[in-house]
């Protein structure tokens, strides 16, 4: 049976999780198969094609090999989320402590730039800027549900539910349970990932300080002449001066 498979897209740290918390309200009061992040493998993709449900929702960043014949048959429709590359590096290497020359070329981002033109080859997608879900969050959210031909919202009230300073109390919240203070020690331990909230998919530092240009002051001149030229059909396409 043809199923609806809905997936956010786009680049680590360009707030695709906001995009999936929002896409989860919007189908709230559906039936619906809700896989969060789904590996590149895509396993549990593959199972929830076989289940009954006719929704699908599934968070991910770079297109496998393989993923396009799965999805073949079904109607597919895509979020992808974007922000200006040097940005998402900065924020990548405070999040993992790691400088530029080590981030800037990590596989699983390089992997994420390189699946837009993959993406790009379904039929129905949508772009949500960084700047619209940081500054018009309202907007972006009017966008995600128009896409999803979803109508009747409360988009003032969804908006507000993941603001910035709610998500900062889930992500504390979290830091609480002992379920977090588990998979931490097994992370210091280099037994485990990076801990997040398998609910909100937050992860225990995923919100850092700063502004959205903040690059700018950071990063040499040469370091972002090497992202333009390292990624530079990405950045012409989504206009990245």
């Amino acid at each position: 049976m043809s199923k609806e498979i809905i997936i956010c897209c786009g680049i680590n740290r360009s707030g695709s999780t906001w995009v999936y918390q929002v896409m989860q309200e919007l189908y709230l009061d559906e039936k619906i198969i809700d896989l969060g992040f789904v590996d590149s493998d895509f396993v549990l993709l593959k199972e929830a094609i076989k289940e009954n449900g006719e929704i699908i929702l599934a968070k991910m960043h770079n297109h496998p090999n393989g993923l396009k014949s799965l999805l073949s048959g079904h109607q597919v429709k895509l979020v992808y989320s974007h922000r200006d590359l040097r940005a998402c590096i900065l924020s990548l290497t405070k999040k993992t402590g790691k400088p530029f020359d080590k981030v800037y070329k990590m596989s699983f981002f390089e992997e994420a730039v390189l699946s837009l033109s993959n993406w790009q080859s379904y039929d129905h997608i949508t772009y949500i800027d960084y700047k619209d879900i940081k500054g018009e969050s309202e907007k972006a959210v009017k966008q995600i549900a128009s896409f999803l031909q979803i109508k009747n919202i409360n988009t003032k009230l969804i908006t507000e539910k993941f603001s910035i300073e709610r998500q900062k109390k889930r992500i504390k919240s979290y830091k609480r349970s002992p379920k977090f203070i588990l998979r931490i020690l097994l992370h210091k331990l280099r037994l485990a990932p990076l801990p997040k909230d398998e609910n909100s998919l937050l992860h225990f530092n995923h919100i850092q300080s700063g502004s959205i240009e903040e690059w700018k002051n950071i990063f040499t001149k040469e370091q972002s002449e090497i992202v333009k030229n390292t990624y530079s059909e990405w950045m012409n396409f989504f206009k990245y001066e």
